[in-house]
């Protein structure tokens, strides 16, 4: 028996294809400039790793795009589908007052409610052609488009370099650079010190960066990883400033593409012989939630916090 619905027509065509392209745009931003840094905080709360839910959201995407392609009957809807999770997102993003919504990595910046307009738009456009009522032609030979989804979802895996082992620089000491690895850099590490409780601080991701084998940082004491623009910092270092507890502590500074004498809020931390500032390597994106601690004693990490203050 032969389909009697409509054929696609440009305009039928055009509404699948636009909001694809706008979806494939998204994705590679994520793909070729983003970090996890980008996702919707609510992600972060997800209780997973999240640099596996970055790679596994930019393999979604992707995967997607290609089944719009290949096999529009199947893939408008995951195409519907996705716009709307995005706009869920987007309204939870601008509730909490968000700048950026991140759906276009780091490299731009665009605010929840223009993406909503945006995303609104496209699915609207899409919804309105009525895909459901059309004949969609297949692209390819059937092997096709899974082929394509396999190869798409495991390509943010086989592309991304984010972590791996590299010589720990001796630590730099506030306000210098930190020196240059001798190997190529990963654009992003996610430090995640909840998940160092009683490991030994050598082993953790933090120890390829920081020099810890030199002796020069305390194997005792406290590690305060801060931003210079974090409100909940200039809190946290305050009230380490106030409390003056004592312990050997390391102030670890995390810097940021924007990072200037300007929008430097911090004006008070802690101070004494007992005190040692050390920065990150400014080149990396640094994937954690400021300010954060973690705790050692003889070099287990007994206590580790992201986001204090902000709950």
């Amino acid at each position: 028996m032969s389909d009697e619905r409509p054929s696609m027509g440009l305009g039928a065509r055009l509404s699948i294809l636009l909001p694809t392209l706008w979806l494939a745009i998204g994705a590679s931003f994520k793909l070729f400039a983003g970090t996890p840094k980008d996702l919707p905080p609510v992600l972060f709360d997800l209780g997973l790793d999240i640099d596996l839910v970055f790679r596994l959201a930019i393999g979604v995407e992707l995967s997607i795009v290609s089944l719009a392609l290949l096999r529009p009957a199947i893939g408008w809807r995951l195409l519907a589908l996705q716009y709307v999770i995005f706009l869920g997102l987007l309204v939870q993003l601008q509730a909490s007052g968000a700048e950026s919504c991140g759906c276009m990595g780091s490299s731009m910046t665009l605010t929840p409610l223009t993406m909503m307009a945006i995303d609104g738009v496209l699915l609207a456009l899409l919804l309105l052609s009525k895909p459901w009522q059309r004949a969609l032609t297949s692209c390819g030979p059937g092997w096709l488009a899974p082929a394509a989804v396999l190869f798409l979802m495991a390509f943010p895996w086989i592309y991304i370099d984010a972590g791996s082992p590299s010589p720990a620089p001796a630590p730099a000491e506030a306000g210098e650079q930190a020196p240059a690895a001798v190997t190529e850099k990963p654009r992003y590490v996610v430090l995640e010190p909840e998940e160092w409780v009683d490991q030994d601080v050598f082993s953790t991701p933090l120890a390829s960066w920081v020099d810890f084998e030199s002796g020069a940082l305390p194997i005792d004491g406290l590690y305060v990883f801060y931003r210079q623009t974090c409100d909940h910092c200039v809190d946290h270092l305050m009230q380490l400033f106030e409390q003056d507890i004592g312990l050997p502590m390391v102030l670890v500074k995390i810097n940021e593409k924007g990072d200037n004498d300007e929008n430097n809020l911090i004006n008070v931390k802690p101070s004494g012989p007992h005190i040692i500032e050390i920065e990150l390597d400014p080149e990396i994106e640094w994937v954690i939630e400021t300010p954060a601690d973690i705790e050692l004693a003889g070099g287990v990490v007994i206590r580790g916090e992201e986001g204090i203050g902000k709950e």
